[in-house]
C-alpha cells in the first residue's frame, strides 16, 4: 500500500542506560550499595557479580529511571532455588515492604526454575 507510511518496528535497547544510579537502592541486601554495583555491572558485561539478601528470600529494589521508558521484558537468573514470584510497581519515589504487601502490583510474574536458570539469558516478557 503506497499511499500509507509505515512505522519502523520500535528497538529494543538495554534499559539499564537509563537508570538513574545515584537514586539505585535495595532493601535486605547484603551487602549496603550491592544492587546498585550488580546492576552497574551488568551494564559494563560484568555478569560475575551477584545480587543476595541478607536475611530471607525477599529483596525490594527501586530502581528510578531518567526519562519516560516501556519495560518489554526482564531477564533474572540464579540457583534453581532462586525467585519464584516477582512484583513490579512503578511511579513510587518511596517504597518498602508494607507498600510492596499493601499496594496493588501492575504486574505479578510466576517464575519456573526454567526460566531463571543461571546462564540460561531467557526474556521474560512484561
Amino acid at each position: 500500500d503506497q499511499g500509507r507510511n509505515k512505522m519502523a518496528a520500535p528497538t529494543l535497547e538495554p534499559i539499564n542506560s537509563i537508570f538513574e544510579y545515584p537514586q539505585i537502592h535495595c532493601l535486605n541486601e547484603a551487602k549496603h550499595g550491592m544492587a546498585k554495583d550488580f546492576l552497574k555491572a551488568q551494564q559494563d558485561g560484568d555478569f560475575t557479580k551477584k545480587l543476595e539478601s541478607d536475611c530471607d528470600e525477599q529483596l525490594l529494589i527501586v530502581i528510578p529511571f531518567n526519562t519516560v521508558a516501556k519495560v518489554h521484558s526482564l531477564i533474572i537468573e540464579g540457583p534453581s532455588n532462586g525467585p519464584s514470584k516477582i512484583k513490579l510497581f512503578s511511579n513510587h519515589q518511596s517504597f518498602d515492604f508494607t507498600d510492596a504487601e499493601s499496594k496493588p502490583a501492575i504486574q505479578e510474574i510466576t517464575l519456573s526454575a526454567d526460566q531463571i536458570k543461571e546462564g540460561s539469558g531467557k526474556s521474560i516478557p512484561v
